[in-house]
């Protein structure tokens, strides 16, 4: 299996001489006293689990050069995690006859 930053490396190239720490997507997070700090990619994907932690040291991939904005509105957002846990993707069609929340309304 690869590791995180391989795959996010292999999704969107690498940036050389930039670090994930200055990332738009990078998030830190900290316990209820702010005694621990552990930090998470958007772009690679999020869990309460210490699976998605990463590291602000890791060479930057491509995608920082993508707004957050834009990450958003293409739901980039754990895109990557997805693919590589083979968990399947949560936005699936509409099949032909099935009743949609939109249509209850």
């Amino acid at each position: 299996m690869l590791k995180k930053i391989d795959a996010m490396h292999a999704e969107y190239g690498v940036l050389s001489g930039v670090s994930c720490r200055t990332c738009p997507h990078l998030d830190a997070h900290c316990n209820g006293d702010c005694t621990r700090v552990w930090y998470k990619c958007r772009m690679y994907g999020t869990s309460s689990g210490p699976g998605t932690d990463w590291r602000c040291g890791n060479e930057a991939c491509g995608a920082f050069t993508i707004a957050p904005e834009e990450a958003r509105s293409k739901h980039l957002y754990g895109e990557v995690y997805r693919r590589v846990n083979g968990l399947r993707d949560t936005r699936t069609e509409q099949l032909p006859g099935q009743i949609s929340i939109d249509d209850l309304a």
